[in-house]
């Protein structure tokens, strides 16, 4: 189950990530606002952590050049419509399946815990955190490398990396302080650490090994101007 869940999280979340990066430099990009709106709403229904993204979202609107009235409230028309739609369906079914577990899921993410013990058994729970530790270190690696190389980059690759580290920041944090249940946005982390590692093998390609200048023995040199005594 828990496997299922971050799968359908990391299509919901990566499809809204990839209409967002759409929206660079449009001006009319309400379509892709409005659907990047409904798959949030969608992937909060299964991991409510990821409605922190909106922030985020609406503040990349900025950072991508596609700031405009329209395009907000076409973001907010996508919250409004899944919201009319959750309201329908807790009044005519409130016993359905769907209904109870999206409301455990926002009733288990006000339970939190810490990294090292988010799953039942320790077996998991050790994988789990290895898993998060690996892919974090990753990540970090990537921005760091990243912003070593900042000023000597193109726009459009310094404007992808801004929009990407809230997503990689709330991830993570979520990672760390999981659900009682050890629901999280891992595979949000996950996503988002691969979109960094890949943008920046695309952006300048894989790293490359200087190796050390071999330094030439002085005592030849010495040698080289002086005339064989024993010639």
């Amino acid at each position: 189950m828990f496997l299922w869940l971050q799968l359908i999280l990391l299509v919901l979340v990566g499809g809204s990530f990839a209409l967002l990066l759409r929206t660079f430099r449009k001006q009319n990009a309400m379509e892709e606002s409005f659907l990047c709106s409904i798959l949030l709403m969608a992937a909060g229904c299964v991991m409510p952590d990821s409605l922190l993204l909106f922030p985020a979202v609406w503040w990349a609107f900025t950072v991508l050049w596609s700031d405009c009235l329209r395009v907000y409230l076409a973001s907010l028309c996508g919250i409004l419509l899944v919201l009319f739609y959750a309201a329908l369906a807790w009044y005519v079914l409130p016993d359905s399946w769907l209904v109870c577990f999206v409301q455990g899921q926002f009733t288990d993410a006000f339970s939190r815990t810490f990294c090292w013990s988010p799953i039942y058994t320790s077996a998991n729970a050790y994988i789990y955190t290895a898993t998060t530790a690996v892919v974090a270190i990753l990540g970090l690696w990537s921005i760091i490398a990243h912003f070593m190389r900042f000023t000597r980059a193109n726009v459009r690759v310094q404007t992808y990396l801004l929009v990407a580290l809230p997503y990689f920041g709330l991830s993570l944090l979520s990672c760390i302080f999981p659900t009682r249940m050890g629901n999280s946005m891992l595979s949000v982390l996950v996503g988002i650490t691969l979109f960094l590692i890949i943008l920046y093998l695309h952006a300048y390609g894989f790293p490359r090994i200087r190796r050390a200048k071999r330094r030439k023995n002085p005592s030849r040199r010495k040698w080289k101007g002086r005339k064989n005594p024993y010639r």
